[in-house]
């Protein structure tokens, strides 16, 4: 189904109404429903997303499951589409929001994502149909992402990314910014630990989104008991054996800091390991 809603239709996104200037008409392919406007989360990040950003999506998203959370997206390379897929893939609402018509497929090499999002869930666009990205409507996009939604939560962001631009327009309309913490040595991490140092708020476990929209998000603890990355299950298997500090974990488990920051907050991220007192335990 395709078509258009007016700022005067029920069916209008609520919370982007409130805005200054919001758009008069929203343009959309799929299926849309008052629900999936309703508690709105924003996932962004670079374009160059590194294999930790890829498995920090991975979980947040899957902890999602079952939960009444719609997961937005800009649909562009790296973190926007796997957020996107990681909703289709545990059955959480999602909606990509275009820089240009949702009749044009942008980038093209996300077709089939685009297809399978407008099965189930929508692609909106302030912009008519037949219009093409230009470099301004990638900011506009920004824009309605942050204003449908009660949270920004960016992963992993460069110096110039524009998932700080949504995370701007965020501020500017009083939600909620959230980061995940990153290597102080990855150029993905910049941007992030800047917003943090900014007065982002740091996000390590899925409870800091559930006393925002007020869900009960469900931890994966039971997937998480063997990791897919060597380095990942040996340190969580030294911190199961008992509590240890961040300097002990790295001469018993002979990893370099900077893998081993990730792998902490991976771990934390996932609800397998909690800190406390500067030791670290396994839940």
């Amino acid at each position: 189904m395709q078509g258009k809603i007016s700022i005067s239709d029920a069916l209008y996104p609520h919370l982007l109404s409130q805005i200054p200037d919001p758009p008069e008409n929203l343009f959309f392919k799929g299926k849309l429903s008052k629900e999936i406007f309703s508690n709105c989360l924003a996932i962004v990040g670079s374009r160059k997303m590194t294999s930790y950003g890829s498995r920090v999506v991975e979980s947040l998203v899957s902890s999602l499951a079952g939960s009444a959370i719609t997961v937005v997206s800009g649909f562009m390379y790296g973190v926007d589409a796997s957020a996107h897929r990681a909703a289709l893939k545990y059955g959480v609402s999602t909606i990509a929001v275009l820089p240009c018509g949702v009749d044009k497929i942008y980038p093209q090499m996300h077709r089939e994502l685009y297809c399978e999002i407008q099965k189930s869930n929508a692609l909106i666009s302030e912009f008519e149909m037949g219009f093409y990205p230009t470099k301004w409507s990638f900011a506009k996009r920004n824009r309605v992402i942050a204003g449908i939604c009660k949270a920004v939560l960016v992963i992993e962001a460069g110096v110039q990314s524009g998932a700080l631009i949504t995370a701007y327009w965020a501020n500017k309309f009083k939600r909620q910014v959230y980061a995940i913490p990153g290597d102080i040595f990855s150029e993905q991490s910049v941007g992030t630990n800047q917003l943090i140092i900014s007065g982002a708020k740091a996000v390590v476990t899925v409870s800091e989104l559930s006393s925002l929209f007020g869900i009960k998000l469900q931890q994966n603890k039971s997937k998480y008991k063997t990791f897919s990355s060597g380095e990942v299950d040996r340190v969580y298997k030294l911190i199961q054996s008992g509590r240890v500090s961040v300097d002990e974990l790295s001469r018993s488990a002979l990893i370099n800091a900077k893998s081993l920051v990730s792998i902490i907050t991976e771990l934390e991220l996932s609800g397998a390991i909690k800190s406390s007192g500067g030791y670290l335990y396994a839940n």
